[in-house]
């Protein structure tokens, strides 16, 4: 997801972004992805969320009993 997220020009410092993602089992997403603590920056939150929209479906793990619908909160920082 973090490859995807396209930072908008005249971001300042190294905010935090925090977002709340649910997994069907085939990896698609289900639901929208939401967010849990914006980074102050509606830009940055933003790309965020197409990023993780454009990653959809999220790789699957290799055995089905690991599957986990609800990720853990997924930060996302710019510049770590």
């Amino acid at each position: 997801i973090k490859q995807r997220v396209v930072i908008p020009d005249g971001l300042t410092g190294n905010p935090t972004a925090i977002y709340a993602v649910e997994l069907l089992p085939t990896g698609d997403l289900r639901g929208e992805p939401r967010l849990v603590q914006s980074s102050g920056n509606k830009a940055y939150d933003e790309a965020i969320y197409r990023a993780i929209k454009a990653a959809a479906p999220l790789p699957r793990p290799d055995r089905d009993e690991v599957f986990v619908r609800e990720l853990p909160p997924l930060r996302f920082r710019p510049y770590d």
